[in-house]
């Protein structure tokens, strides 16, 4: 991962000396430029360690975007359904968030999908339960990977200090572990504060320069 104002890129090695580039931002980065070929080749060149890297680099694959993939399903249940993992919805790469929602997610729609095969019931209202669980993880995953597109968050995210474990937290919350955990949520809580106050009283060195 490689951060640039606004967002970040991957960089993953694949097979046979290959690697996967692609870069993740807000649309408004575009400034009414099309994500084209040029556009992209740009963005190497005004990114030093990509551009270092890639130096001796031959692209083999055409230059694809894409846009508005994240998505929240408006209904997460009704009646003889329930929706899980990406069916349900889809936050952002930047971190292993949909696989934790996919898996916990699957655990606890067998539950209720299980109760309602032995009562033979399958109305709407027997899954409100698991609908309002799942939206409650939603809504807090959405929280934090927004945060990390605004340079208040990412300079408290990426300081040296990791005062009371928050950066960990953190971490360890977008990597899918812990939303259930109260040695978790304090500090994440925490941390929130932290990064509104940073934003307004600059209590953390600046990590990118946001006028690049």
């Amino acid at each position: 991962m490689v951060l640039v104002p606004g967002g970040w890129w991957w960089v993953i090695p694949l097979r046979h000396d290959r690697t996967s580039v692609g870069l993740v931002g807000p649309s408004r980065n575009l400034r009414g430029q099309k994500p084209d070929e040029s556009y992209f080749a740009a963005q190497i060149a005004s990114t030093p360690f990509l551009r270092d890297r890639l130096a001796a680099a031959k692209r083999i694959a055409p230059v694809r975007s894409v846009s508005d993939y994240s998505y929240v399903s408006k209904k997460l249940v009704g009646d003889r359904f329930v929706l899980v993992g990406d069916a349900a919805a889809f936050i952002d790469p930047v971190f292993s968030t949909g696989v934790y929602l996919g898996l916990v997610g699957a655990f606890r729609a067998a539950e209720v999908v299980d109760a309602a095969l032995r009562d033979g019931k399958f109305e709407r209202s027997r899954f409100l339960a698991y609908e309002r669980e799942a939206q409650k993880n939603i809504a807090t995953y959405r929280t934090f990977v927004k945060g990390f597109y605004t340079p208040e968050f990412v300079d408290v995210l990426m300081s040296p200090s990791d005062w009371l474990s928050l950066r960990a937290a953190i971490t360890s919350l977008l990597a899918g572990f812990g939303v259930d955990r109260f040695e978790v949520n304090w500090r994440v809580q925490v941390f929130r504060a932290i990064a509104r106050a940073n934003k307004r009283f600059g209590l953390v060195p600046r990590v990118l320069d946001p006028r690049a």
